[in-house]
């Protein structure tokens, strides 16, 4: 086995309104030699952009993505074909989900390293979602990128920091893919205003 999938279906509560999401994960165990059952997954049109692509890691990044996003429709609507699903792109950048029979529908993918991640939710309740893999050789790098106000928020946390410093990264990617922006804009739009410990979770508002 040289791969790994996970997918479920979500549930968010604001006020009266249930909001339901589809999540998908696909990661590679080991060196993703033979992926030829996850490559026969994609739309003829991603299979012609897979072909252009020229170097490995930007290949396995874009199948991450790709099969991530197809597992997290999937949840939603477990009777379509992944084949019939095409996860496109914007002039953002920003992936959009395409179906005959998908309408009202985004999606939102991450990868980084050997894992992607992805979720499909309705366009009246924007979403976005980040994952990065633990570097805490990146620490100081990432703390060029934060403001003092966010790094003082962090430093109260204590032990783990870089853990904490990398949470608030993807925390501000996230809400740079909602805005459909990515990181073109200033990180101080992005800025954190405020760190809540949940018990099982971290809640952070802008």
């Amino acid at each position: 086995m040289v791969h790994f999938r996970y997918s479920d279906t979500l549930f968010l509560k604001k006020n009266d309104t249930c909001i339901k999401i589809g999540f998908g994960n696909f990661s590679f165990v080991e060196e993703p030699i033979h992926i030829e059952r996850e490559l026969s997954l994609l739309h003829c049109k991603e299979v012609e952009y897979l072909n252009q692509l020229k170097f490995k890691d930007r290949f396995y990044s874009y199948v991450l993505g790709r099969i991530s996003g197809k597992f997290a429709a999937k949840e939603l609507y477990p009777y379509f074909n992944e084949r019939d699903i095409w996860i496109d792109h914007g002039v953002f950048g920003q992936p959009i989900l395409k179906h005959p029979e998908l309408h009202n529908l985004q999606v939102g993918i991450s990868h980084s390293g050997k894992q992607g991640a992805a979720i499909v939710f309705p366009e009246a309740f924007p979403m976005g979602i980040d994952i990065e893999l633990m570097d805490p050789n990146k620490t100081g790098l990432l703390e060029s990128q934060m403001t003092h106000s966010e790094l003082s928020k962090v430093m109260k946390f204590g032990a783990d920091y870089p853990f904490y410093v990398m949470m608030l990264w993807t925390a501000k990617e996230s809400l740079s893919k909602v805005l459909k922006t990515g990181l073109t804009l200033s990180l101080e739009i992005l800025e954190i205003e405020s760190i809540k410990y949940k018990g099982t979770y971290f809640e952070i508002n802008y």
